[in-house]
């Protein structure tokens, strides 16, 4: 504040010479009379100064000590700071003191020669504080925006080099100016010298204008308007990384305990639950192979790991979402039968006939999309920066049809009507299992195995709830799909971007929905975070 300030007196006066009979080329004396304040103002103002230049002195001491006695502290930047702080006490002690005074008493006492070397080292000091802070903002500049060529170009030696040069240039200028100009102490009334102050002709005042506000101004609002939006960007780009690595975490350690907890207990080795695990499974994979490489694509807009990586990761990505989408039509079958025809539920679908259906659908989705994609072709062409800009299959119209069908319509419909006919039967036997439980009279096997169960209700809503989680992660993408296909509509890349995001935030929900809803994954995961799990009991 202390720097803007006398800077700004510092070209304000000037623009006020301008209009002084003396600055205005006029041969005769400029006399005004002494100012005369209450006692009480005067009190009050040379307080004010005198704590000005304490905190001044202090403040820059306390930074010039700091920095000289801690090695550690002897960077760059530091000593761009250190050459601010120096400047800066230097004008609170020879400085600001004999502007306060002049200020104040609006007269200078000190005579001709220390109104010369007070403008001198006022002049002098200012300009040094503006350079310095045209490097620290060239510093800044080349930190944020080459941070890798920074320690190789930006030392201290460097920035000493730079400092030594801003000392000398400024010196050199305010004697130049100084010389080529004049100063002005000429005797006013009550017998002081009305001012002091340097007579500068309209020429000196625009260049020095020029050469000490408008070039470093300049260059400094540009510069850190170049800074701000590098750090806005970086800024940005952590908060995505940071949103990122929680869905990896997220996605990985959740469907990881629930891999865990149906492989370990027996218990839980049922059909549904072995759906459950192959989903789990899928979405795990998901979350290691494809989702960290789908977030930096995203993120830097860029594909930076070459043509084969895009190709496996490509082939990965399809893979392990048409898995998942194959698992979650068997879960909606095995919920039909499970409510619908309970009679021949334990009968019909057992573990064995499950796994042969779960191997089929992972064998099934490695066989097409190995078609897919070797029937089309991958473009990861390089771009500007050196950097490929994209990884994408690039599709015909007649694939596209093909795999909107296999992938999206054909499942989803089936899942709509399977969970529509589960809701349909839930509904109209409610009230009748309600009325009917005490009055059946049955073996306690038949109890257990032939009754629609809560259990297997409440695993239907669960499950129908994953599958509805999967319906709203999944719709958006694959309409924006068909629009950017069948349509001239353009769909921008940050929304695209988005829902890409959404479609694998599904893979990190499915474990969040077992823990709201599944007594059986909450027990599971306390046995396994208080390191029980060696014992299946």
């Amino acid at each position: 504040l202390n720097l803007h300030t006398n800077y700004i007196v510092h070209i304000f006066g000037k623009l006020e010479q301008n209009s002084n009979p003396v600055y205005s080329n006029s041969s005769g004396n400029s006399s005004f009379p002494k100012r005369s304040q209450p006692a009480a103002v005067y009190v009050l103002l040379y307080f004010f100064s005198a704590f000005l230049v304490i905190l001044t002195v202090c403040g820059n001491l306390l930074v010039i000590i700091s920095i000289s006695h801690f090695r550690q502290l002897h960077t760059p930047t530091n000593i761009l700071i250190l050459s601010l702080a120096v400047a800066d006490l230097l004008l609170g002690i020879f400085g600001i003191p004999f502007a306060m005074i002049k200020i104040i008493e609006n007269c200078w006492y000190f005579g001709e020669i220390v109104c010369l070397v007070y403008n001198l080292i006022a002049y002098f000091l200012t300009s040094v504080s503006i350079s310095n802070l045209v490097f620290i903002a060239v510093d800044r500049y080349i930190a944020l925006c080459d941070p890798l060529r920074y320690t190789s170009i930006i030392t201290v030696y460097f920035v000493s080099f730079f400092i030594a040069l801003g000392w000398a240039f400024s010196l050199a200028y305010t004697i130049i100016i100084i010389s080529m100009s004049g100063v002005d102490s000429s005797e006013g009334q009550d017998g002081c010298p009305h001012d002091c102050f340097v007579i500068l002709s309209e020429t000196c005042i625009m260049v020095d204008l020029i050469i000490t506000f408008i070039l470093p101004f300049s260059a400094m609002i540009i510069l850190y308007f170049k800074v701000f939006t590098v750090a806005k960007k970086h800024a940005n780009l952590i908060n995505s990384t940071v949103q990122n690595s929680f869905l990896v975490i997220l996605t990985v350690c959740g469907n990881l305990l629930v891999i865990i907890s149906i492989s370990h207990f027996r218990q839980l080795h049922t059909p549904t639950n072995i759906l459950i695990l192959s989903l789990a499974v899928a979405d795990l994979l998901l979350g290691i192979f494809g989702i960290p490489f789908a977030m930096i694509k995203i993120i830097e807009n860029c594909w930076y790991f070459g043509e084969i990586l895009c190709l496996v990761y490509k082939l990965v990505a399809f893979f392990l979402t048409s898995v998942s989408i194959s698992n979650l039509v068997f879960i909606a079958v095995d919920r039909y039968i499970a409510l619908c025809d309970p009679l021949r539920y334990t009968s019909i679908i057992t573990v064995y006939f499950v796994s042969i259906f779960i191997a089929l659908g992972w064998a099934f989705s490695l066989v097409y999309n190995v078609i897919i994609i070797s029937m089309n072709r991958i473009d990861s062409s390089e771009g500007q920066d050196g950097c490929q800009h994209d990884c994408f299959v690039i599709l015909s119209e007649t694939f596209i049809m093909v795999d909107l069908i296999i992938t999206f319509i054909l499942p989803f419909s089936v899942m709509i009507i399977l969970y529509f006919k589960i809701f349909t039967v839930a509904k109209k036997r409610h009230l009748k299992i309600i009325n009917s439980v005490n009055q059946q009279i049955c073996t306690k096997e038949l109890h257990q195995n032939k009754r629609p169960k809560n259990s297997e209700r409440k695993a239907a809503k669960t499950l129908g709830i994953v599958i509805s989680v999967y319906f709203i992660c999944w719709v958006p993408f694959y309409t924006c799909k068909i629009i950017y296909t069948y349509t001239t509509l353009p769909v921008p890349n940050v929304f695209f971007n988005v829902l890409v995001w959404l479609i694998y935030f599904n893979s990190g929900m499915n474990p969040i929905i077992y823990a709201l809803f599944y007594p059986w994954f909450k027990k599971s995961v306390h046995v396994i975070f208080i390191f029980l799990i060696p014992s299946e009991s």
